[in-house]
């Protein structure tokens, strides 16, 4: 939904660039009108943000019950999703409140998905192969099966 918003966000700021400049040539006209793509994005905004917050909320309440540690909330991927989480909280509340026009809420939203991006890299470094299995981890496996494991 966010990349939706996303590139609804980007055709609204393009077809608004051309419109102020008086281009009008094949793309514009091949381009949906800036109210239909204003609400592509507010409606793709949140709707992602609904369903953004809902798998924080579920994410926050296994993390603090699987994660032995104290300070889960600090670590980098966590902290960038929760600045994403307020980016869209601003979008939402800006747009219902009718203090954001539509060229700020396009650029929230870009925002947004910069987040979301940085927050994938993060979480998902591009390496091949399965990730690293923790010494703990390889250490249960070789006493359980009575075998030392290799790491």
């Amino acid at each position: 939904l966010f990349l939706t918003a996303c590139a609804a966000s980007i055709l609204y700021l393009e077809s608004h660039r051309l419109l102020k400049r008086k281009v009008f040539g094949v793309l514009f006209h091949s381009l949906p009108s800036l109210q239909k793509l204003e609400r592509a994005t507010a409606l793709c905004a949140w709707s992602g943000f609904v369903v953004f917050t809902v798998a924080l909320g579920s994410g926050a309440y296994l993390a603090k019950h699987a994660m032995a540690e104290a300070a889960w909330y600090l670590e980098p991927k966590i902290m960038l999703t929760q600045a994403t989480w307020l980016v869209f909280l601003v979008l939402v509340v800006g747009r219902l409140s009718g203090r954001m026009s539509g060229r700020a809420s396009a650029r929230t939203v870009l925002l947004g998905a910069a987040l979301v991006a940085c927050t994938f890299l993060i979480t998902h470094p591009f390496r091949e192969g399965p990730p690293p299995a923790a010494p703990e981890t390889l250490l249960k496996h070789a006493a359980s099966t009575g075998r030392e494991g290799r790491p």
